[in-house]
């Protein structure tokens, strides 16, 4: 019998955790002879083996194979999250359980997030006489498009309603269904100058901001969704409409 290094209660000889306060003694076992060593050599000074700490349990410190997942002698994983976070075989039903119940609760939460339209408008080209745009409703309720307009800003050209194309009208293109996209044309019928303002289309900066605005009867309200489009985009439009 020898005393523990750390509590100095007694223990046997040849032990490498102290029962009492589960504390590391000085010596292992030489991974070859199994002789005991000093748990910090290098080699082993009976039979001259080098020693590999990572055969050795970081816990318990007795010699494993390195191939091992865990220690035979105090049950602990190698590795220290398998250690921290271990998952026995009779908590695998109950985990996939709580991870169907969340997935559920999540894709619930989507739907009720998303109950409403959720719209957007996207300017994608011009005619000389047509802005185009792409509208996307990301909810789960139909919206319907009610009004059109370009707004010039600093652009001495004054602001214009625009008018659903008549193929649109048709086919009440404006009326966007849950999950849906559309591509609507919307017709320019002439554009303004401003009183007393000099304009000239060919030699108005390219980088300006038009506003579109559409606007929105969502499900649960109204709105009007805006984009920007470069004067250079429709350039030829507004020249051949002045």
């Amino acid at each position: 019998m020898k005393p523990c290094n750390q509590c100095c209660e007694e223990i046997a000889d040849g032990v490498l955790m102290c029962k009492h306060c589960k504390a590391l003694q000085d010596s292992i076992p030489c991974i070859q002879c199994r002789e005991l060593i000093d748990k910090g050599a290098e080699a082993c000074d009976k039979c001259n083996a080098k020693q590999d700490k990572s055969r050795f349990c970081e816990i318990c410190a007795s010699a494993i194979p390195k191939a091992a997942v865990r220690c035979n002698t105090c049950g602990n994983y190698k590795n220290k999250w398998r250690r921290r976070f271990n998952v026995t075989q009779s908590m695998l039903p109950i985990l996939t359980a709580l991870f169907a119940v969340l997935s559920t609760m999540i894709t619930s939460s989507a739907l009720l997030i998303h109950r409403n339209s959720n719209t957007s408008i996207t300017f994608t080209s011009a005619t000389p006489d047509t802005i185009y745009v792409h509208v996307s409703n990301s909810g789960q309720s139909i919206s319907t498009l009610r009004g059109y307009r370009l707004k010039f800003g600093d652009i001495p050209i004054e602001n214009v309603e625009l008018e659903l194309a008549d193929d649109d009208k048709r086919l009440a293109a404006n009326v966007i269904g849950a999950m849906s996209q559309a591509r609507l044309g919307l017709i320019v019928h002439g554009l303004t100058r401003r009183p007393g303002a000099a304009f000239d289309p060919d030699t108005a900066p390219s980088d300006k901001k038009i506003t579109l605005e559409i606007d929105v009867d969502e499900s649960n309200r109204s709105v009007t969704r805006h984009d920007f489009i470069r004067y250079s985009d429709v350039h030829d439009l507004v020249k051949n409409k002045l």
